[in-house]
């Protein structure tokens, strides 16, 4: 099927891992992330896609300057 649609073939696999990546990007809660993935710890979701998150130096001199 893939080949006929003219993509790379891919796993079910590639999809869940796209749906947790597109979660992230969107800003959704890594613990609301965790529980849709049915992971038993959000430390797992961390250690999976914790490289995913935004983490720019602005954001903590935001946070900061607010404190």
């Amino acid at each position: 099927m893939c080949a006929e649609a003219g993509i790379h073939e891919f796993n079910i696999h590639a999809l869940r891992h796209s749906h947790a990546s597109n979660l992230i990007e969107a800003g959704v809660n890594m613990y609301k992330i965790s529980k849709r993935l049915g992971h038993s710890s959000i430390r797992t979701t961390m250690d999976i896609y914790g490289h995913l998150i935004d983490t720019e130096e602005d954001e903590v001199l935001n946070a900061i300057s607010n404190f």
